[in-house]
C-alpha cells in the first residue's frame, strides 16, 4: 500500500507556486479584513452582497476603489478599509478572482 500513498504524500509536500502564495495571502487578508461582513466564504449576508462574482462585475480598479474608499449610500454601507497597503488590496483581488458562484439547482 505504501507505493500508492507515496505520490499523494509527495504531492502534498510540493512547494506552492508564486500564484498559489498570492492567493493564500489574499485569502488570509480577506478572512481578517472582509469576512466579518461578507462571510468566510464571501457568500454575503442579508443586506451585504456576496463577493463570489465581484470580479466579473467590476474592474480591478473599481474593486480597489471600493476597498480604499468604501461603497454605497444606503445602510449598511461598506466603510473604507483603513491601514491596508496597495499590495494587500492586490492580493485580496487575486483571491476574489478564484471564487466561483454556487451552482444553481
Amino acid at each position: 500500500m505504501l507505493p500508492f500513498l507515496l505520490p499523494l504524500l509527495l504531492a502534498s509536500c510540493a512547494p506552492m507556486t508564486e500564484g498559489e502564495k498570492m492567493v493564500s495571502a489574499g485569502r488570509k487578508i480577506f478572512l481578517r479584513r472582509c469576512a466579518p461582513c461578507h462571510g468566510v466564504h464571501a457568500e454575503g449576508k442579508p443586506g451585504i452582497p456576496s463577493l463570489k462574482e465581484v470580479t466579473d462585475r467590476f474592474t480591478d480598479d473599481a474593486i480597489r476603489s471600493f476597498i480604499k474608499t468604501g461603497r454605497g449610500n444606503s445602510k449598511p454601507r461598506m466603510p473604507p478599509i483603513r491601514n491596508i497597503s496597495a499590495q494587500e488590496v492586490t492580493r485580496v483581488i487575486i483571491y476574489l478572482k478564484t471564487l466561483k458562484p454556487e451552482p444553481v439547482r
